[in-house]
């Protein structure tokens, strides 16, 4: 009988400390100051549960996707990926907006409610607008691809283009490796 008393006392315990976990996970505030960051300066944390993409060169840090330039205003091309956010469920727009070309957004996971949050900045060069785009969660270490896959879907709903990296020059004879 004691026995049963302790298991049901413990039972209770742990159940109120995972709602208390999803609640903090939930409720926690998203400050804007510490979520809308730049994500041309920015340097990254080196975690899996990040990506960073961005034409060479424009970035502080080297990005995971390169791009193509986009032949698009920059206004259009926040705008359009705006749009793309605003549809994606359990999304929501932290900060920005097309005119300031920048904007953060905070997409929720279905179960748990784990906020990533999605920068965008947008770069007028002479070949259109530099789209830089940062994904990144908030908690944890690992994403089991989250992030990734949550650029490549935009980058494909916008049509933007992966620069394909230069191939690597061929060593010519007598020449010393580049190691």
């Amino acid at each position: 009988m004691a026995r049963r008393r302790v298991l049901r006392v413990l039972t209770l315990v742990l159940v109120f400390m995972a709602l208390g976990a999803l609640a903090v996970i939930r409720l926690a505030p998203d400050d804007p100051a510490d979520w809308h960051i730049d994500p041309s300066a920015i340097a990254l944390r080196g975690t899996p549960n990040e990506i960073l993409a961005a034409p060479p060169g424009v970035a502080s840090a080297r990005p995971h996707i390169a791009l193509a330039s986009v032949a698009a205003p920059p206004e259009v091309v926040l705008g359009r990926l705006a749009e793309v956010l605003a549809a994606r469920p359990r999304t929501r727009l932290l900060a920005g907006t097309p005119a300031q070309g920048m904007m953060t957004w905070v997409e929720r996971s279905a179960l748990v409610g784990f906020p990533d949050y999605v920068t965008a900045k947008v770069l007028p060069v002479r070949e259109g607008t530099a789209l830089v785009l940062w994904s990144r969660s908030r908690w944890g270490y690992g994403d089991f691809g989250v992030n990734r896959a949550r650029v490549e879907a935009l980058l494909d709903s916008l049509g933007v283009s992966r620069e394909v990296p230069s191939p690597i020059p061929a060593q010519t004879p007598g020449q010393p490796s580049a190691r």
